[in-house]
């Protein structure tokens, strides 16, 4: 389904502190499809949604793909996430101590010379390009929304990571999520990660560690270890992909 080549590894650790690892991801770049969700609710609750995100997207990309054309594509990835969200939803119903489950999504399909993004919740997406990287994706948070808007002194810090988020899936009837596309040059990585990641490591040491001359998956059990380093207070994934 890619027309690049595409050079991807992903993994995910449970952190110091937490006892179950709410965090699911794929790499499929056969499909040139990668993604990472972070699952809330609690222990099996929050590991079932994102699985079920997971999946569920997974499955929608290799049934449907095939038959796509490229403009449409963002379509798709959109449609997945909002099936998988009623995947979510029904499971949640169906089961009384899943109820209230939900989950973050960043996802992105790689074709030609674009990568298609579907994205809700606080997961990120990044582009390392060169020696800079950019982070693709905006945080659906309380704390985001304040930024944008430009509300100075307001401070949301006791607030749970919870309440803190404004979408994920399975937490309303319809998903709203953001769909974009970036355009990919030779020499691109992309950085996929939930925000036990992004929150304990700084975007520019990002960067640096994602782009370190060794194989993907070294620098990816690397990034995982500066999160445990700076505390682990939260399960961590990161999905690295290079594009050529």
């Amino acid at each position: 389904m890619t027309g690049m080549a595409l050079l991807a590894y992903g993994r995910t650790d449970q952190g110091r502190l937490r006892e179950t690892n709410e965090d699911s991801f794929c790499v499929a770049p056969e499909l040139g499809l990668l993604a990472v969700a972070d699952g809330l609710g609690g222990r099996a609750a929050g590991e079932t949604a994102s699985r079920l995100a997971i999946g569920t997207v997974e499955e929608h990309v290799r049934t449907h793909g095939q038959s796509v054309a490229s403009c449409s594509l963002p379509d798709l990835l959109t449609e997945a996430a909002r099936v998988a969200n009623a995947a979510i939803r029904q499971d949640a119903a169906a089961s009384p101590d899943r109820q209230g489950m939900c989950t973050t999504l960043t996802a992105c399909l790689v074709v030609d010379s674009a990568a298609h993004f579907v994205h809700v919740g606080d997961s990120r997406a990044y582009l390392v390009r060169g020696g800079a990287v950019r982070q693709l994706t905006q945080d659906h948070t309380l704390a985001a929304f304040r930024r944008f808007q430009g509300w100075a002194g307001l401070d949301d810090s006791g607030a749970s990571a919870e309440q803190k988020l404004l979408a994920a899936l399975g937490a309303t009837p319809w998903a709203a999520v953001d769909s974009f596309c970036q355009d990919l040059q030779p020499g691109d990585l992309l950085m996929l990660c939930t925000d036990g990641l992004a929150n304990a490591v700084p975007p520019d040491e990002l960067g640096m560690a994602a782009r370190a001359p060794t194989p993907l998956a070294d620098r990816c059990v690397h990034l995982l270890a500066l999160a445990n380093a700076r505390g682990g207070v939260d399960n961590a994934t990161v999905v690295l992909a290079e594009v050529s």
